[in-house]
């Protein structure tokens, strides 16, 4: 079963819900408890993104290219925490546990490809914030 994508009407949709008279507060109560943050991100981090759509995002990266054992850990390490989390702030590839295979984490892992996976990312994080 193939999971529909969260559109920006749908958003717009659960706001009106949520922030209305009969919802449960309004925006300002969402972001004093919350942060400021589109409602697309804040769920897509309580839901986490699908599996298959994290594997998904890589997949043009990752055709034709022959990766050693730390760059495919190094990956499946990115897909972990876009399974679980939804967003990522890119920072983090250069944090444990993404520096467990190089002390560089991103940069020492993936030295030419740097660049586009941080452009996978961000797209990821755009997606969210679309939503």
């Amino acid at each position: 079963m193939h999971n529909k994508p969260i559109t920006s009407g749908d958003i717009q949709g659960l706001e009106e819900i949520l922030f209305s008279e009969q919802g449960i507060g309004d925006r300002a109560q969402f972001e004093k408890t919350f942060g400021k943050q589109s409602l697309g991100k804040f769920i897509r981090s309580i839901v986490g993104l699908d599996r298959d759509a994290a594997k998904e995002v890589f997949s043009e990266f990752l055709a034709g290219k022959n990766l050693s054992a730390d760059q495919i850990t190094f990956i499946n390490q990115i897909v972990e925490h876009l399974v679980k989390n939804g967003v990522m702030n890119p920072e983090r590839l250069f944090e444990q546990p993404f520096t467990d295979s190089h002390a560089e984490g991103l940069a020492g892992v993936f030295p030419n490809d740097a660049e586009r996976i941080l452009a996978v990312i961000e797209e990821v994080n755009r997606r969210a914030e679309a939503a």
